[in-house]
């Protein structure tokens, strides 16, 4: 799984059971200010036609995922990918609060040294950086 999957999952948690298509960009501008592009919003109900019971059921999952997570007052989980040589290269916390999901994606530019890469988890920096931006989101 992706790190932008998973975030495109906590997101439909995080809006209550409304999912929403997945993006990027939302709005381009140019320098004038004046709007190129616009995001076009698309959502559906994501567990049932009846949003009432798409807001429960998200409510009980997250209830559920708030219990077994390392972000008080959020669901948040950290992990990594391993290069070639077995070293961890890519680390990522992805997670939602009641307002926004987010994941924080921190990479080594290749190559690196086997002591950057294993630093990248062992010092939890995507998860120190989740939590202080959704602390503050």
């Amino acid at each position: 799984m992706r790190p932008l999957d998973l975030t495109t999952v906590y997101a439909t948690f995080a809006a209550g059971g409304v999912q929403h298509r997945t993006h990027f960009v939302t709005e381009v501008s140019d320098d004038a200010g004046n709007q190129l592009y616009r995001v076009t919003e698309s959502t559906t109900s994501a567990f049932d036609p009846d949003i009432a019971v798409s807001r429960e059921i998200s409510s009980r999952i997250t209830g559920v995922l708030k219990e077994n997570t390392a972000c008080p007052g959020a669901v948040c989980h950290a992990t990594h990918y391993q290069d070639a040589t077995g070293l961890k290269s890519h680390a990522w916390a992805t997670g939602y609060t009641d307002r926004l999901a987010i994941t924080v994606l921190v990479t080594t530019p290749a190559p690196a040294a086997p002591e950057v890469k294993a630093t990248i988890e062992a010092a939890g920096l995507p998860q120190s950086i989740w939590q202080a931006f959704a602390a503050t989101a």
